[in-house]
């Protein structure tokens, strides 16, 4: 397989297991709900397959695919699920097989047209492609501020031009199938201080970063987070999904 991806997520592959949040459950009954069929279910960019793994209780077979060997070597098997290394534009999957394809905050790193070729191939007629993403958390109004001087100021410079695509939720993006209203859906979680900023070390921006000047911020921002964040406490983590919704002709 080719590797002109932009491996960002092999390194420390275990950690996007350990602390990237799961996607709620009404997600998945709702996307299931607007398919005929429920045969074959494909997750491209799976990842370690949490939105995979929440697709068998669904659907009788899951392909997950990821361009990643590491990160795949991090998903945890299951009897309905295929786990493949492969691309968003090489679909391993038969004509007119699948009956939903899924895309959980990956597809701003897919060469577009290429994937929509591939998702017309292998989409039954009326199947659904859904794509999702989440962008900054909301917590406390104290703790926000900080996380977003964070995202925007001391990491601006170090995300990838892809970024701006997630944040825009893809407007600007032409999809060659017709689009459907979804409903929105909230991520949450209760974390400790120390989880948070678990999953914070995973964002890409962050590893630029600190490759780039042998400096890690979240040591900084540890220390000004305590003063609303007690130590061994649990807060309420929340994160918006807003999904793109479409049928094939």
């Amino acid at each position: 397989m080719s590797k002109e991806f932009k491996d960002l997520f092999s390194e420390k592959s275990n950690d996007y297991k350990n602390f990237r949040p799961t996607y709620p459950a009404q997600l998945f009954d709702y996307l299931a709900g607007l398919v005929h069929e429920h045969a074959l279910a494909i997750d491209i960019g799976t990842g370690n397959g949490q939105a995979a793994m929440e697709l068998t209780k669904h659907f009788n077979k899951v392909l997950a695919t990821d361009p990643s060997a590491q990160q795949i070597a991090e998903a945890s098997s299951h009897n309905k699920i295929k786990f493949e290394v492969g691309t968003a534009e090489q679909i391993n999957a038969a004509d007119n097989s699948a009956d939903l394809i899924t895309v959980a905050q990956a597809f701003h790193w897919f060469k577009h047209d290429l994937f929509f070729k591939e998702v017309q191939r292998v989409l039954k007629p009326e199947g659904i492609l859904a794509i999702w993403v989440y962008g900054l958390c909301s917590i406390t109004a104290e703790i926000d501020k900080p996380v977003l001087r964070l995202y925007e100021e001391t990491l601006g410079a170090y995300w990838e031009p892809e970024r701006r695509l997630l944040e825009e939720n893809f407007k600007n993006i032409k999809f060659p199938f017709d689009e459907i209203s979804s409903q929105s859906f909230l991520m949450e979680k209760n974390w400790s201080l120390d989880y948070f900023l678990g999953y914070l070390s995973t964002w890409s921006a962050l590893k630029h970063y600190q490759k780039s000047t042998s400096h890690n911020p979240l040591t900084k921002l540890r220390e000004e987070l305590k003063k609303y964040w007690p130590e061994k406490e649990v807060l309420k983590i929340q994160w918006q999904i807003h999904p793109r919704l479409f049928r094939q002709r």
